[in-house]
């Protein structure tokens, strides 16, 4: 089973995800896994020759370490790639078609497709039978990839039917964890961390970031009205105020069902 986490940049995902882990891990190490552990276990056991070796040499908390810096790098992890863009093609192709596509900067674009294709090659990679039985976490997977459709002037009427098709041609995951939060907490959040703000908000004014965001919101809005219409895609909402430990026990008591 996959869940992805969906929300504002700055809302928590990764600290959310990474508290939700722990408390589950603390039961089942084995049954929980994030998407760096399980490319990490694809690329020991199925991965090129070469780093195959390495990664069995190394002590897992270096191979962790080591399997990200191998991303991109693979030649298994091309044939990935090329192997998801067969059959998921025509969601890039939608966005490709986009307004927003066309009014990206070329530094914008490569970041977007680019980002894009990893995580295409990563999802097939980790559809091994290997992994049937176990539940992986992603921070940021399709779901959240949709973003690309957001900019400064962002237009739901204008982008429907490209994100339409964009849905109808992911890989959905089982679950998908929004992480709500407001714009002010999201900024401020962002601006805590240790990379600042997102890629595509740096070097802008605090009038640019808060329109950004407050389509983000929107784009939110309409990416679950989008997954209401697939089968074994259920949305699970968790408000990001308070404490940390009551936020993940409210979640734990929502994914109850699926875990």
């Amino acid at each position: 089973m996959r869940v992805e986490f969906l929300g504002l940049p700055g809302s928590g995902k990764t600290t959310i995800r990474k508290a939700l882990l722990d408390n589950l891990k603390l039961n089942n190490a084995q049954k929980y896994l994030t998407t760096e552990e399980a490319y990490y276990e694809i690329m020991k056991s199925y991965g090129d020759k070469i780093y195959r070796y390495i990664l069995y040499m190394l002590p897992k908390d270096v191979g962790l370490k080591f399997s990200e810096w191998i991303k991109g790098r693979s030649l298994f992890q091309l044939e990935a790639q090329n192997n998801f863009l067969a059959g998921h093609g025509k969601a890039l192709s939608a966005f490709l078609s986009s307004g927003v596509y066309e009014s990206m900067s070329l530094k914008d674009k490569q970041n977007v497709i680019g980002s894009f294709l990893g995580m295409g090659s990563v999802w097939r990679m980790l559809e091994r039978s290997s992994l049937s039985d176990l539940i992986i976490f992603y921070e940021e997977g399709f779901v959240q990839k949709s973003f690309m459709f957001v900019d400064h002037s962002y237009s739901y009427d204008q982008n429907k039917n490209q994100l339409g098709e964009y849905f109808e041609n992911i890989p959905l995951p089982e679950v998908v964890v929004h992480v709500k939060t407001g714009i002010s907490l999201s900024h401020e959040r962002m601006l805590g961390r240790h990379d600042g703000l997102t890629n595509r908000l740096k070097g802008e004014n605090q009038e640019v970031i808060d329109r950004f965001l407050g389509h983000s919101e929107e784009h939110i809005e309409n990416v679950k009205r989008e997954l209401v219409r697939y089968e074994g895609c259920e949305v699970i909402e968790i408000v990001n105020e308070g404490e940390l430990t009551d936020v993940v026990s409210n979640l734990l008591i929502k994914m109850h069902p699926y875990l």
